[in-house]
């Protein structure tokens, strides 16, 4: 990931910018609608777009390697409305960051 590619951008400001670190090597930013994953504490990032798709995200917490939470909106109708189309939701991952479900709480 090249930051230089990102500074302009005004996805790289809170609350578009979301970080979490499991631990000193393991950490998860997104930005915009991109998840950037990190093992090596930011030598090495895989760039994932989650599934299903996920609109803002206002809150992170990454729990393990493989397990993080998120405050997102999610799109509700067609891509071309998605903005008028958002609910809040809660949504877990833990493969990862690949897929993100909504959490409802039993």
């Amino acid at each position: 990931m090249n930051s230089n590619r990102y500074g302009a951008n005004s996805f790289f400001t809170a609350p578009n910018f979301l970080f979490s670190a499991a631990s000193p090597s393991d950490w998860m930013l997104f930005i915009g609608p991109h998840l950037y994953v990190t093992h090596d504490a930011g030598v090495n990032w895989t760039t994932l777009t989650p599934t299903p798709a996920i609109g803002r995200v206002y809150a992170l917490a990454q729990t393990s390697a493989t397990r993080a939470w998120a405050a997102v909106t999610v799109p509700t109708c067609s891509p071309v409305r998605s903005n008028h189309c958002t609910i809040a939701a809660f949504v877990h991952s833990s493969d990862g960051g690949e897929t993100w479900p909504a959490f409802y709480p039993h």
